[in-house]
């Protein structure tokens, strides 16, 4: 095999190294199952090099190379792809919870404008990738991706250090909430006591036996 060629499959494994496989074991980590596209992938990738190193003509052998960059362009892609939509989906669910909430303090508002801010750089981020994918060279497209894969762990970690937070005031909420139906409940039965109106205490019970 040429320098040139084992020059092109030393660039293509560094590659490999870095980003992709610190990428694939947080794939592996964050999904309970990995993505069969990104398995795909690899493997093809490495059935060209392969073919590369099993060939005596050093022209085949390049074709061989550069088919296994193309496969390693997707794989760098998929990965943030993957991880984009998985902390997209961890925002989804914090962003029912922080929605749900009425801010109070200076500190709640604080928070829920910082989250804000945060989903919306990333998901700004993620649309540029997208629509820029095909039109700039690759190192922009991974670029582009790689920014919003930061901008949505910059995110995730935003949830992660608020999550106990906002879970509380949740809590607080849902406390409050029944705290004034029963409070309601007790001040109804009062009053129909107060004025002898024992029938109507007597039909409201059955309405909630009825349900």
């Amino acid at each position: 095999m040429t320098e040139e060629n084992l020059r092109l499959l030393e660039n293509l494994y560094q590659q490999y190294n870095i980003p992709i496989k610190p990428l694939l074991a947080e794939i592996e980590a964050v999904y309970e199952k990995f993505p069969l596209a990104l398995y795909n992938e690899i493997r093809a990738m490495n059935d060209h090099v392969a073919r590369a190193f099993t060939t005596t003509d050093d022209d085949k052998a390049k074709k061989q190379i550069e088919k296994a960059y193309n496969h390693i362009n997707r794989i760098t892609r998929d990965c943030y792809k993957f991880l984009n939509l998985f902390y997209k989906q961890e925002a989804e669910k914090f962003d029912r919870s922080i929605c749900s909430i009425e801010p109070r303090t200076t500190e709640d508002f604080k928070r829920m404008a910082d989250y804000g801010s945060l989903s919306d750089k990333a998901t700004r981020l993620v649309e540029i990738a997208k629509q820029n994918e095909h039109l700039v060279s690759d190192e922009e497209t991974y670029q582009n991706y790689q920014n919003s894969y930061n901008a949505y762990r910059e995110l995730h970690q935003f949830i992660v250090d608020n999550r106990r937070d906002v879970l509380s005031m949740n809590r607080k909420r849902r406390f409050k909430a029944v705290g004034s139906v029963i409070f309601s409940i007790i001040t109804f039965i009062l009053g129909c006591i107060v004025t002898n109106n024992n029938q109507e205490i007597v039909e409201v019970f059955k309405s909630f036996v009825a349900k």
